[in-house]
């Protein structure tokens, strides 16, 4: 009995897993498109509030790192920025670090997924 509910646990969850992985890649080519769209295109006001390689090192490397710290400066940006660039870099911050945020919940959810199977075989 315990076995098989173990199983179709873990049969409930990789699904669930699968495709929030998938959501996650689609979100991060879209978000990819944004941002050279945004640098071939090169907004005065953006650029001036922050170049476009700190701008990249921010979403890539410290967002995935620390995605509550991308939403807290994005809200914050949104709320008491005062320029139209800050604003910019605030609605791409959270919106980056919600998608990180969905990469975690995948990552546990697919690593989840194994963990019920592994029980019920003795594995």
């Amino acid at each position: 009995m315990r076995d098989t509910f173990l199983v179709s646990l873990g049969n409930l969850i990789a699904p669930i897993a699968s495709v929030a992985f998938y959501v996650c890649a689609s979100c991060v080519l879209i978000a990819s498109g944004i941002f050279v769209r945004n640098v071939m295109n090169a907004d005065r006001e953006y650029d001036l509030f922050l170049r476009w390689p700190a701008r990249l090192f921010l979403y890539s490397i410290t967002f995935l790192v620390l995605p509550p710290v991308g939403l807290a400066i994005g809200l914050w940006l949104l709320v008491f920025g005062k320029s139209p660039g800050s604003k910019k870099f605030g609605h791409g911050a959270i919106f980056i670090s919600l998608v990180y945020l969905l990469v975690y919940l995948a990552i546990f959810l697919g690593t989840s997924s194994v963990l019920p199977y592994r029980l019920a075989h003795g594995m």
